[in-house]
C-alpha cells in the first residue's frame, strides 16, 4: 500500500488532511472515561488522513507501541489511512541496536502505517551525528521492516536558507545512491510573537529540483502558539493573528504542491506549550468546542 495522494472533496481544489500526534495515542488513556474523548473523535473524524505519534520520550517503548496499536485499531475502524511519526528519533546517543530494536516495535505496532519519517529533525544533531550513514542505516532497516512503504526525511523551519540548504544536500545525497527516499516531511512550527516573515516563493522555488526529481512533500506538524510564554500576556487579537499565519503556512503548502497539510492541535483543551506546560491555545477549536478563525484555514467551505 502506497501513501494516498490528495483524495479531492467535491467543489474543493485542496483537500486537508489531519495529522493526529501526541492527542491521538492520549485519546484512549488521558480521556478514557471523560465526555471529551467523544468530542475529539468526533472532530478527528473530520479529517481523512491521520498520523500516529510514538508518544513522550521517556514513556518506555512497549508502553509507546501498546498506544500505537489501539490507535490503528481505531484507524482501520474508522476506514482511515495512517501514517507513521519518526520511526527513529536521534535525540538520544543510544547505540544503532537499540534504534532498530526500537523501530521494529513500532512498526509491528502499525502495520497499518503506510509511511514514516526515516531521518528526522537531524539538522541540529549533525555535529555529533554522522547522518549520511544514519540514512544508509535508516533506510535499510525501514526497507526490511515495511517493503512497501514510504519513507521521509523530516525538518522544521523551512525558511531558514542554511537550514533548507542542508535538507535539499541530503535528499540529493539519498536519491544519488538510489536509497528509498519518497519525499520530505516539512514541519511548520511558530510562536505567535516570534514570527519572521518570509518569501514563501523563493523557498517553494528552491525545493522545486527535489519535487522534479519525484519526490513528495506534506506539511505537518502546523502550529502557531498563542501562549507564547508566562510572562508574555496573550494579545487581544490573538486568534485571527494565528489564523492568518496558518493561511501563510496553507499558501506555502499550495506552492509547493503538498500531498498533505495537518495541525498540531486540534482543540485547545489539549496540547501545551514547551516552555510552561501550560496549554499552548494552538487549535482549531476553542476548550468550548466553539470554531476559531484557524477552524476556516483548514475548512474553507466547511
Amino acid at each position: 500500500m502506497v501513501l494516498p495522494k490528495l483524495l479531492d472533496r467535491p467543489g474543493q481544489s485542496w483537500s486537508w488532511r489531519y495529522k493526529l500526534m501526541q492527542l491521538s495515542c492520549a485519546v484512549s488513556d488521558v480521556w478514557r472515561d471523560k465526555p471529551e474523548r467523544v468530542k475529539l473523535w468526533e472532530a478527528a473524524h473530520q479529517f481523512d488522513y491521520w498520523v500516529a505519534f510514538p508518544g513522550n520520550r521517556q514513556e518506555p517503548i512497549n508502553q509507546k507501541a501498546e498506544k500505537l496499536q489501539r490507535l490503528g485499531d481505531y484507524c482501520s475502524a474508522a476506514n482511515r489511512p495512517i501514517r507513521g511519526h519518526h520511526l527513529f528519533r536521534c535525540h538520544h546517543q543510544e547505540n544503532w541496536g537499540w534504534h532498530v530494536a526500537r523501530a521494529e516495535k513500532l512498526a509491528a505496532a502499525l502495520p497499518q502505517a503506510v509511511a514514516w519519517d526515516v531521518v528526522h529533525e537531524m539538522y541540529c544533531r549533525r555535529r555529533w551525528i554522522d547522518v549520511e550513514d544514519w540514512a544508509v542505516k535508516g533506510f535499510d532497516v525501514a526497507s526490511a521492516i515495511n517493503p512497501d512503504g514510504r519513507f521521509f526525511v523530516s525538518e522544521y523551519r523551512p525558511q531558514n536558507r542554511e537550514r533548507l540548504q542542508w535538507v535539499i544536500q541530503l535528499c540529493e545525497w539519498c536519491l544519488d545512491r538510489g536509497l528509498p527516499l519518497a519525499g520530505v516531511s516539512i514541519q511548520l512550527h511558530s510562536h505567535l510573537l516570534s514570527f519572521q516573515p518570509w518569501q514563501l516563493d523563493a523557498v517553494a522555488a528552491r525545493l522545486q529540483p527535489l519535487k522534479e526529481r519525484g519526490l513528495e512533500f506534506q506539511c505537518f506538524e502546523v502550529v502557531s502558539y498563542m501562549r507564547v510564554g508566562p510572562r508574555r500576556p496573550i494579545p487581544p487579537n490573538a486568534e485571527h493573528m494565528q489564523a492568518q499565519r496558518y493561511r501563510t503556512y496553507r499558501r506555502f503548502a499550495e506552492a509547493i504542491g503538498a500531498s498533505a497539510f495537518g495541525p498540531w492541535n486540534m482543540w485547545d483543551g489539549a496540547g501545551t506549550h514547551p516552555q510552561d506546560g501550560q496549554p499552548s491555545l494552538a487549535g482549531l477549536w476553542r476548550e468550548d468546542w466553539t470554531e476559531k478563525p484557524a477552524h476556516k484555514v483548514f475548512f474553507p467551505s466547511g
